[in-house]
């Protein structure tokens, strides 16, 4: 499977604009926790726990993307590892003379 360098390119800068994105929902999050505390009113309550709910929920599936993409990288970095060092040892191999 090859990617062009741009494909590559594109894919970083969403994977980092989804990542600035969660970064944001986590100090929303505790923004809104900080609130819950404070918070008298019980429909306030219920719609900042939705609020928090929805944010925790779509922060942990994309956690569980970043880490799954960093597995990936790290297969595909020993993927090439050893296939580097497969040719280079076949190369360097001397034949058997009998």
């Amino acid at each position: 499977m090859k990617f062009s360098k741009k494909t590559g390119f594109i894919s970083f800068i969403v994977f980092i604009f989804i990542n600035v994105i969660v970064f944001y929902l986590i100090r929303e999050s505790i923004r809104i926790s900080d609130t819950l505390e404070h918070a008298e009113n019980d429909e306030l309550i219920k719609t900042l726990e939705n609020k928090q709910l929805c944010n925790e929920i779509f922060t942990s599936i994309i956690l569980i993307i970043d880490i799954a993409v960093i597995l990936f990288i790290i297969f595909l970095i020993t993927k090439y590892i050893f296939k580097f060092l497969k040719t280079s040892i076949t190369q360097h191999q001397t034949p058997n003379i009998k």
